[in-house]
């Protein structure tokens, strides 16, 4: 179970035009740790950014899928240069 509180931004994945599902990588507030939850209905997609708008959660789309263990110990190995 995700808690929200801990949550410091949300990426979508793989949106793009004819695709029946999405990812979603959540990224914690820690920069270290991310869930990533696979194959979500597109019909979803709506309501779940409408969902993290209301808590104020930033969400980002993109169509590809990340590397997020190489792009979070990059940030880890200087936190004050990705901040730049």
């Amino acid at each position: 179970m995700l808690d929200v509180n801990e949550i410091e931004v949300i990426h979508f994945e793989r949106m793009f035009f004819g695709m029946k599902n999405f990812d979603l990588a959540v990224i914690k507030k820690d920069f270290t740790t991310f869930t990533r939850i696979n194959s979500i209905p597109i019909e979803n997609a709506e309501e779940i950014k409408g969902y993290f708008n209301e808590i104020g959660i930033i969400y980002l789309e993109s169509q590809a899928s990340f590397k997020w263990d190489l792009i979070l110990n990059q940030i880890k190995e200087d936190f004050d240069g990705w901040l730049e």
